[in-house]
């Protein structure tokens, strides 16, 4: 089977094996996550199954370079780091685990448990 091409993802770098493939990590670990596929999508985010490890996991990808152009940028940064702050200090098996946070200058990256099933606007339609 032909690899999926993965959408390019502002601030991660191809693989010069397989420009499929995009990595990402903290700074000395560039290579910690690798991108599989795009899962979803939203206004000012990308969602992508990625691995690492042998393990596999959700990333966020904010574009804050899209966020930057809004009127009230510093509110919304505010909320993005309250909400990851909850997130970090919140463990239950009904709420999504944050497992890393990658921060760029164009964009954030969260790093998810992957939660399989499809979105949660999909499974309330469907019931």
């Amino acid at each position: 089977a032909e690899p999926q091409q993965v959408e390019p993802v502002m601030g991660l770098s191809a693989s010069p094996q397989n420009l499929a493939v995009e990595a990402f990590g903290p700074p000395g670990q560039e290579d910690k996550y690798r991108i599989c596929e795009k899962i979803g999508s939203g206004a000012t985010a990308q969602v992508f199954k990625c691995t690492s490890a042998g393990q596999t996991f959700a990333v966020k990808v904010i574009s804050l370079s899209r966020l930057r152009f809004q009127p009230n940028y510093d509110q919304i940064c505010d909320m993005l780091h309250q909400e990851i702050a909850i997130l970090l200090s919140l463990q239950h098996p009904r709420i999504v685990s944050l497992y890393d946070i990658i921060a760029g200058p164009s964009a954030l990256r969260l790093v998810m448990e992957l939660v399989k099933g499809g979105g949660l606007e999909e499974r309330i339609c469907a019931k």
